[in-house]
This record gives C-alpha cells, structure tokens and sequence, in this order.
C-alpha cells in the first residue's frame, strides 16, 4: 500500500506537501525498513535454529541407527541361542522317550521272565512233589 503512495506524484496530493506528512511518511518507511531487518534477522536465527535441529536429530538419527544394529545382532545372538538350546531339550527328550522305551521294554522282558521263571518253578515243584525226576 505505501509502495502506492510512493508511485504517485507528489504533486497531485496536496498532503505530500504537508512536512508532518512527509515526516510521517518517512517514519514508516524507517519503520517498515526495521521491520524487513528484524523479519530478516530473524529468518536467518530461525535459519540457524533449524539447521542446529536438523544436525541434532541426524546425530540422533545415527546413534538410534548404531543402537538397533547392536539390538539386532544381540537378538540375533539370543534367537541362535534359543535355537541350540531347544535343539538340547529335543535331545533331552528323544533321549528321556528312548530310555523310557528301554526302562519298557526292560520292564515287559522282567515280567515275562518272572513268568517263565514261575512256570519252570511250578514244573520244578510238579516233579518234585511226583517224586523227583520224570
């Protein structure tokens, strides 16, 4: 809008003539001219303060990076970890199945042998009570 002001000629205003105007008109002018200096003083602080965000976050950016790539190789190393040792308890317990297959089978061989056992007992005690031999 003063720019408007400044393109007319000053001699088709009669208040341009005015001191008190020309005086406040260059007051504003002043003004506006402080005002360009502050807007761009403080383009350039917050020029400054975002650089020194953006700085501050890609350090943090690449210290976050650095700390998931250590997490990633721990889980790594407890995931390989878990790996074995379940691969123990699958050991564990195809061994604990195959001795309890035996203590079975152990068992199944100890009954029937307790029963032949009782047979040639019985069969003993059948010729010994005939009198002896047969």
């Amino acid at each position: 809008m003063l720019a408007s002001y400044s393109n007319q000629d000053p001699r088709s205003d009669r208040t341009s003539q005015d001191p008190r105007f020309r005086a406040h008109r260059l007051r504003i002018e002043e003004l506006l001219s402080d005002s360009d200096a502050a807007m761009d003083g403080y383009s350039r602080a917050a020029h400054r303060e975002l650089y020194a965000d953006n700085t501050r976050l890609r350090r943090q950016l690449q210290h976050l990076t650095r700390a998931r790539a250590c997490v990633e190789l721990e889980l790594t190393r407890v995931r390989a970890w878990l790996d074995y040792q379940h691969g123990l308890i699958l050991t564990r317990e195809r061994e604990i199945w195959e001795l309890q297959r035996i203590a079975s089978f152990s068992s199944q061989t100890m009954n029937m042998a307790q029963h032949e056992i009782g047979q040639l007992q019985a069969q003993l005690y059948i010729q010994w009570s005939n009198g002896g031999t047969r």
